[in-house]
């Protein structure tokens, strides 16, 4: 009974260690921490621990799902060979176990991981299995499609247009035949990227009409405005623009009808932006970009309310409105301020010292960018730190060019080691 008790004992730290190691990897995910390594070197230390209690109790389901977790945790602290390595071993136990849809997730996880590193002949076996298992064995429609949009994916990635539009086609015949609306959808998606990729405008302008007329018929308003926002960025691509205004306004339009689809909201309101700029229409855009601020202050959305404003501030600094451009810059602190929002803030300074950099008020934009460099680097924004680093090296140039200093005083040597000071720190930081 003692024996049983300890064992229990393992059994649940284990469990509590995974858990935790699941949890850091999603807090990861989610930019939840000023430093996202920190989130993912956390769940690794929690997977190993897990994997060793697992062991110990030779709970060989327990183990390969902390394999599986070790796994990604090393995907994101940078060691793919690791992390492949140690995914195949979980991949081996849950083809041991005969848990399909287990084995199914780590294909597509290693499938995944070799895609995204570039090695897309390397993942494609992966890719062909799980598809090939998901098609096979009674599994759901869903890892058929999730599986056959896998696989397409990877295809493209290796350059073999060919027979991702085969798979792609093949996919949508039968789906068609069973009437299967949501996954001829699917497979009409994966047709368009492949056409998309393969620089076939007009096909892929076709394969978006055969998609809508079928994302129409299961009233799927979300799937319509993603499509006709592929459609705008084709006929931007091409420099149509009237084509591509018109089919922006028509997805944005079914997103304020539709209600519940912020993420592609926005995402027409940036191409209708993009495509009412190169049409010289900025101060439409900026009567568009309006009304998107104060749709999501009505609902309370401070982030999404202040990257509306973040976009004015780069449409009133291209019509040099630069007073405008100051008042959108420091709304959209405020409330990124609001919702603790460090890299919305840093961001927000950044665009501001750019704003006084162009208005010639060098102190003004040397106190903004002193300000977002903290903040960038808190919120672990690399690049906006390198950005803001850089900007300040620049006014503090163009602060002592416009100086009536003498070139050996004090203060203006100290200016020029403060500039000096920055540009090693950007050095350092791009090294």
């Amino acid at each position: 009974a003692l024996l049983a008790n300890i064992a229990g004992a393992r059994g649940l730290e284990a469990a509590a260690h995974l858990a935790s190691a699941n949890a850091n990897l999603r807090r990861g995910d989610a930019r939840q921490s000023g430093d996202p390594h920190m989130c993912y070197q956390a769940a690794l230390d929690s997977a190993k621990t897990a994997l060793e209690l697992y062991q110990a109790e030779a709970d060989l389901r327990g183990q390969a799902m902390a394999l599986h977790a070790t796994a990604a945790a090393r995907i994101n602290c940078g060691n793919f060979e690791g992390a492949v390595r140690v995914a195949k071993d979980a991949l081996r136990l849950w083809q041991d176990l005969e848990l399909v849809r287990y084995e199914l997730l780590e294909l597509q996880s290693l499938a995944q991981w070799y895609m995204k590193a570039g090695r897309a002949e390397q993942a494609l076996p992966f890719a062909q299995e799980a598809y090939s298992i998901a098609r096979e064995e009674e599994t759901s429609r869903d890892w058929e499609v999730s599986t056959m949009r896998l696989m397409t994916q990877v295809l493209c990635s290796a350059r073999r247009f060919d027979q991702a539009l085969q798979v792609a086609g093949d996919a949508a015949a039968e789906a068609r035949q069973r009437g299967d609306l949501p996954g001829e959808l699917a497979a009409l998606r994966s047709s368009l990227e492949a056409r998309v990729l393969r620089g076939q405008t007009w096909e892929a302008l076709q394969v978006v009409g055969e998609a809508m007329a079928v994302a129409a018929k299961l009233g799927n308003a979300r799937e319509q405005a993603t499509l006709l926002r592929t459609m705008a960025q084709m006929h931007l691509q091409q420099n149509r623009l009237d084509e591509a205004l018109i089919a922006a306004k028509r997805s944005l339009k079914l997103c304020q009808d539709a209600g519940d689809c912020a993420r592609e909201r926005m995402g027409a309101v940036h191409i209708v932006i993009r495509a009412m700029c190169l049409s010289q229409q900025s101060k439409e855009a900026i009567q568009v970009l309006e009304e998107e601020r104060d749709h999501w202050n009505g609902r309370e959305d401070q982030r999404r309310e202040a990257v509306a404003l973040l976009t004015m501030v780069s449409l009133h600094l291209q019509r040099s409105s630069h007073q405008d451009a100051v008042w959108a810059a420091e709304d959209a602190f405020s409330l990124f301020e609001e919702v603790d929002d460090k890299a919305g803030q840093g961001v927000s300074m950044q665009m501001l010292a750019e704003v006084h950099l162009a208005a010639k008020e060098y102190d003004s934009a040397m106190e903004a960018a002193e300000k977002a460099i903290p903040l960038l680097q808190e919120a672990g924004d690399r690049r906006g730190h390198l950005g803001a680093l850089l900007l300040t090296t620049q006014v503090e140039e163009l602060r002592l060019g416009v100086s009536q200093l003498d070139p050996t005083s004090t203060k203006f040597r100290q200016g020029a080691l403060r500039a000096v000071q920055s540009a090693k720190n950007a050095t350092s930081l791009a090294d």
